[in-house]
């Protein structure tokens, strides 16, 4: 399902989640992992699952289901995280699986008033001969509160890392 790239559109990476489609923007995602173990502080927020060591950095795990209302599937060996370049800190996504990267032009992506979706996270409709996709926005994905709360638990589990490392050297 992978098409080359538009010399004057855009790609989007398309994941499944609670049975639904929706997409970011390739230029938002870093990288596709599977699950791993992770950290798991005191009194985490609900939206967040944990926090991924990846490559001796703390990744802060966001229940994306959460987010966006939808039930959550029991995690898995097979669940997968898409690693998101978001303004502050990088995040995860919990999804349930990535369908697959497709190029866009801009006239292919039907736009949605900010008012249609919580907090106005969704860019816009893509619709595609076997189903429809909502494009995420990955600056609006979280309120201002939430980023605020990742962005404590996530100095603090940056801390935690350190220390471990400076206990083995």
């Amino acid at each position: 399902m992978t098409t080359p790239p538009s010399h004057d559109g855009f790609r989007v990476c398309l994941f499944d989640l609670a049975g639904q489609r929706f997409g970011l923007r390739l230029d938002s995602v870093s990288e596709v992992v599977p699950m791993a173990a992770l950290s798991r502080p005191p009194a985490m927020p609900s939206i967040l699952e944990g926090f991924l060591n990846l490559r001796g950095a703390a990744v802060p795990v966001v229940r994306t289901a959460a987010l966006l209302g939808l039930p959550q599937d029991p995690l898995d060996l097979h669940t997968t995280l898409v690693i998101a370049r978001a303004r502050e800190l990088p995040l995860a996504l919990l999804v349930d699986r990535v369908a697959g990267i497709i190029s866009l032009r801009p006239e292919d992506l039907l736009p949605i008033a900010a008012s249609d979706s919580f907090n106005g996270c969704v860019d816009g409709r893509l619709t595609m001969a076997e189903r429809t996709a909502h494009v995420l926005s990955l600056d609006r994905l979280l309120l201002e509160k939430e980023r605020q709360i990742l962005a404590q638990f996530h100095a603090a589990e940056d801390q935690r890392l350190r220390q471990l490392d400076e206990a083995r050297a």
